[in-house]
Formats: structure tokens, C-alpha cells, sequence
């Protein structure tokens, strides 16, 4: 485990476990007395999830907190947006 650089108030903590991923994440959320979990959703359709799951799903129907879920294609075309910019300054 080690923190990772945040903002002043915000604290944020990263580990490595093993084992089923959400059961992992909803346990590290509840033993770090988590107050926010994010995650990012693939945004996987119904049948998709019906075959293997979600997840993200798992966790915001899981957690004794609040989730907040984005779409990773916002965050990879934001990534584009921003490469782009910084390649014509």
C-alpha cells in the first residue's frame, strides 16, 4: 500500500489484493473507512453483463458508501482532447 499525491483534504490510498475483484474492492472500501469509491465503467451492455458481470455494477449495488461511476470512453476521449492540445502548444 502507498498514498498517492492528492490535493490538500483528500486523502487517497492505493493497495494491491488478490481474490475476487469486487468482493476485494468493497472490503478495502469498509476496512479503510472509505467515504467515496470511484470507479470507471466500461460500459458493457445487458448481455454482456448477463455473461460476465459488471464490475462496477457489483460495487455500487454493494457499497455502504456512495459510487461514483464515470464511462472510461469519456475519460480516454478526454485523454485524446488533451494529448492533442498539448501536441500543437
Amino acid at each position: 500500500m502507498h498514498d498517492i499525491d492528492a490535493p490538500a483534504g483528500v486523502v487517497v490510498t492505493s493497495a494491491i489484493r488478490e481474490g475476487k475483484t469486487t468482493r476485494q474492492l468493497l472490503a478495502a472500501a469498509v476496512e479503510y473507512d472509505a467515504d467515496l469509491i470511484i470507479v470507471g465503467s466500461k460500459g458493457l451492455g445487458f448481455l454482456d453483463r448477463m455473461l460476465v458481470g459488471s464490475t462496477a455494477t457489483g460495487i455500487i449495488r454493494g457499497a455502504q458508501m456512495p459510487v461514483f461511476a464515470f464511462p472510461l470512453a469519456a475519460v480516454t476521449a478526454a485523454n485524446r482532447t488533451a494529448a492533442a492540445k498539448a501536441e500543437s502548444a
